[in-house]
């Protein structure tokens, strides 16, 4: 009979795994493997564990190794880019996604490419004004962590799928231009990393 191990001395709702087994922890991690919040909270649920197998120890330093994959902050490349203080000045725009907010624009009313590039990059490094409430900004994570370039990315990824679907040739000009610049990302910040932190996003 397989018999789980459990220290009931929390509340159900504060260990949301308290009830699964070790091979259903080992799955849920499969299925969070690109979620730092999902993967800690599986870490703290294991380390609660009173059971100490090699099994338990070796799950538990690949939790952690993966978490701080996703954590890891980025040794950015040089750039001619002149980024002022390292500050968006926002306080004249409106409260959007953060994309819209820092006034990123593609299509015929359009930022120039190296302007565009170089106001994702600020996005990316820099602290972010406080848009939509703190479980949006918590998406973001923090400026130059992996989490940061992974949201950028999938961000960019949606605007071309879903504006693709809707096959209007009066788009084709902005789904080519965040093309270029999704590809300009991941030349630039996410290909030099390896191992790679996270699977690209698809844009199909």
């Amino acid at each position: 009979m397989q018999v789980a191990l459990f220290d009931w001395g929390l509340e159900h709702d504060e260990r949301p795994y308290i009830k699964f087994y070790f091979k259903e922890l080992e799955a849920e991690a499969s299925a969070f493997w690109e979620d730092v919040d999902g993967l800690r909270s599986l870490e703290a649920e294991a380390q609660r564990r009173t059971i100490n197998t090699q099994r338990r120890r070796d799950f538990m330093a690949k939790l952690r190794n993966q978490i701080e994959l996703l954590e890891r902050t980025f040794v950015w490349p040089n750039s001619d880019a002149v980024l002022g203080d390292g500050r968006l000045d926002t306080r004249d725009w409106p409260k959007k996604g953060i994309l819209s907010w820092y006034g990123y624009k593609v299509g015929h009313d359009c930022l120039a490419e190296a302007a565009r590039h170089r106001l994702l990059q600020s996005i990316l490094e820099t602290e972010l004004a406080q848009v939509n409430g703190p479980e949006y900004m918590a998406s973001w994570g923090t400026a130059c962590s992996m989490l940061r370039l992974k949201k950028l990315a999938h961000s960019l990824a949606s605007l071309i799928r879903n504006n693709t679907r809707m096959d209007a040739t009066n788009r084709e000009l902005a789904i080519q231009h965040w093309n270029t610049d999704l590809s300009c990302l991941k030349t630039k910040f996410y290909d030099p990393l390896q191992p790679p932190p996270f699977t690209w996003p698809d844009t199909n």
